[in-house]
């Protein structure tokens, strides 16, 4: 009967254990996700700014920079 209880103690504690690992691989998962997408919406901010500097930048060179600044 100790032997059984022994096993059975054994077994919880490889059950809980497998649920703190998997709480903190789906902690460790998210967490990449969430820095992934900061990562590519700063990347779409910095090309939107770049963008808008070659429009600037392009109707000055049709324009002159006065009137592409006003546009």
């Amino acid at each position: 009967m100790k032997a059984w209880k022994e096993a059975e103690h054994q077994r919880a504690e490889e059950v809980a254990r497998r649920k703190v690992e998997e709480e903190a691989k789906r902690k460790a998962e998210e967490e990449a996700k969430q820095k992934a997408e900061v990562k590519a919406q700063r990347r779409v901010e910095v090309e939107a700014k770049v963008c808008a500097e070659e429009v600037v930048w392009a109707q000055s060179s049709v324009l002159g920079p006065v009137q592409a600044r006003s546009l």
